[in-house]
C-alpha cells in the first residue's frame, strides 16, 4: 500500500503562521449557530473549497453500523451543527508539488450578530514530509469572521497574529497565551473557550485599526451546481 504522510497542520496550505491559533476552540457549545447557506463548493483564483453538513457524513458514514460506540456518539454531539470543509490548493502549472489538500472541522458560531467560523485541521497529505517531522505538528484552532456578500460571494477573514501581539505589546489586551519557537515568536493562545468568545465579543465591538489584516482575506465563490 502506498504510504502517506498525514499530518494535522492548519496553514502550509492556505494560511500562514501570521494567523491567531489557540489550543483551545474560539467558541462555546452554546454559541454555535449553524448556517446552511455556507454549505457547496467555493471558488478562488487559487483554491477550491467543499463545505459539507459533518452529520448528514457522519449519518451516512455510521448507517451501516450495526453498533455506535460511546466515543462516536460524544464526537456527534459535539460537531453536529459544524461542517467538514474540503480545500484544495490549485495551480496553473499543475504540478504535484505546487498543489495540494487538507480537511477541517468547521464549527460556526456567533458573537453578537456576526458569524464566525472555528477552523481545525483535520488532515494534510503529503508525499514529501518525513513522519517523524509529522509528530511534532501541534493541533490548533484558528477563527475567521464571515462577511456575506453580493453575488452569492462570501469573505473569510482571519484573526490576525500581529494585531494581536500588537495589543498584547501595548497592553491593551490581557489574554492567557505563550510564545513559542526558536525566536519565540510564535503566539498561541491558551486561554479557555469561555475566556475566548469573551475577547472576540469585545474586540469586534472594538474601533481598532486595521484589526482585519487584508493579507488574511480570502474571497469565495458559490459554485452553482446545476450550471
Amino acid at each position: 500500500m502506498k504510504t502517506k504522510s498525514v499530518i494535522f497542520l492548519l496553514g502550509l496550505l492556505f494560511l500562514n503562521s501570521c494567523i491567531v491559533r489557540s489550543l483551545n476552540p474560539f467558541y462555546t457549545q452554546d454559541k454555535i449557530k449553524y448556517e446552511p447557506a455556507l454549505l457547496g463548493e467555493w471558488t478562488t483564483k487559487t483554491s477550491k473549497w467543499k463545505f459539507q453538513s459533518f452529520k448528514m457524513l457522519w449519518l451516512e458514514d455510521k448507517k451501516k453500523d450495526k453498533q455506535i460506540s460511546l466515543e462516536d456518539k460524544q464526537i456527534f454531539e459535539l460537531y453536529k451543527d459544524s461542517y467538514i470543509v474540503e480545500y484544495q490548493k490549485t495551480s496553473s502549472s499543475n504540478k504535484i508539488e505546487d498543489m495540494g489538500f487538507s480537511n477541517f472541522v468547521v464549527t460556526p458560531f456567533k458573537v453578537n450578530d456576526d458569524i464566525l467560523l472555528n477552523f481545525y485541521p483535520l488532515e494534510y497529505e503529503t508525499e514529501s514530509l518525513d513522519n517523524l517531522v509529522a509528530q511534532h505538528i501541534l493541533n490548533t484552532n484558528s477563527v475567521c469572521l464571515v462577511e456575506f456578500l453580493e453575488k452569492g460571494m462570501i469573505k473569510l477573514k482571519w484573526l490576525d497574529e500581529d494585531v494581536i501581539n500588537r495589543l498584547i505589546d501595548e497592553e491593551k489586551l490581557k489574554i492567557k497565551h505563550e510564545k513559542i519557537g526558536i525566536d519565540q515568536s510564535d503566539l498561541i493562545l491558551t486561554a479557555s473557550s469561555e475566556e475566548l468568545y469573551r475577547f472576540l465579543e469585545k474586540f469586534l465591538k472594538s474601533d481598532i485599526e486595521d484589526k482585519w489584516e487584508q493579507d488574511q482575506t480570502y474571497t469565495l465563490n458559490k459554485i452553482d451546481v446545476r450550471d
